[in-house]
């Protein structure tokens, strides 16, 4: 009886979570949000500023900041956590 619940209650609830992807510049966190988004490798240039992508799981809503990793950016990531 609780699996048959938890399946019914997936199919009515939809969760969403926010995600912030910081690091140093040049360290793959564009990559990452493109591999979690189209499940493949992409070549990117460096963020300047953010990157807002909406990735869907299972029910499951992320959304997720991915933040430029260059020097003068890094005062701003304090804004988004």
């Amino acid at each position: 009886m609780g699996i048959l619940f938890a399946k019914l209650w997936s199919l009515f609830t939809n969760e969403e979570h926010k995600v912030v992807i910081v690091g140093l510049s040049n360290a793959g966190k564009t990559t990452i949000l493109y591999q979690f988004l189209m499940n493949e490798v992409v070549h990117t240039s460096p963020t300047i500023g953010s990157n807002v992508e909406e990735v869907v799981w299972k029910n499951v809503h992320f959304i997720m900041w991915d933040l430029g990793g260059q020097e003068k950016l890094r005062a701003t990531w304090n804004t988004y956590y």
